[in-house]
């Protein structure tokens, strides 16, 4: 069957979900905003370096865990501000367990007041010592009185292309349930970072 034929298919099936469900699911994918390894690398990719060069910028820009830049931050206030209307009813929230994914999500989809002000002690830490808890300072100002909470799980398989580079290894869950709210369930991923290697994943 040609590829034509498989998205005519899918659309088809697509149109009649609403007649045999009765109701409808949106799903809506979301990047992560920049991180503290991209900066040079995104930027020398976008001049046409090779994939090879474009890798060793980000080794030489390790970061562990790699935290959001404050443009990161802002591109994912600017996706809020576009998109939150259709976000504002989300049932489910899904994100891997880097904290730059979690992060995101909670920018985009701010938890409820109540769920902000029951906050633990780690996102107090002054951001300059700690960048990944500079986040939860914000949420006072970005929550939203209305807002539903949604659900809010972590799963492994989420992650991009694992391995070699610290960027790409994540905290132990009881460090990440330390420094997100409550909300978010870690029950689905280990205490230890068992799916990083020293070698690069393939893609």
């Amino acid at each position: 069957m040609s590829t034509l034929a498989c998205y005519r298919r899918a659309a088809v099936a697509a149109s009649l979900m609403p007649l045999i469900s009765g109701c409808t699911k949106r799903l809506i994918i979301i990047r992560h905003g920049q991180a503290m390894h991209n900066p040079r690398a995104e930027k020398a990719r976008a001049e046409g370096c090779s994939h090879e060069t474009f890798l060793e910028i980000m080794r030489q820009d390790d970061h562990f865990d790699s935290p959001l830049t404050p443009l990161g931050r802002l591109q994912a206030r600017d996706a809020e501000a576009r998109f939150g209307n259709l976000l504002r009813d989300v049932e489910l929230v899904v994100a891997s367990p880097l904290s730059r994914a979690v992060e995101t999500a909670d920018i985009m989809v701010p938890p409820s007041p109540e769920v902000s002000q029951s906050l633990p002690a780690a996102h107090t830490v002054d951001a300059s010592s700690d960048p990944n808890a500079a986040h939860a300072r914000s949420f006072a100002t970005t929550t939203s009185p209305t807002r539903h909470e949604p659900t809010r799980i972590v799963l492994e398989s989420l992650r991009e292309i694992n391995g070699w580079l610290l960027n790409a290894k994540r905290r132990e869950r009881s460090d990440l349930e330390k420094r997100f709210h409550s909300s978010w369930d870690f029950s689905q991923i280990t205490q230890k970072d068992e799916a990083w290697t020293e070698e690069l994943e393939t893609q």
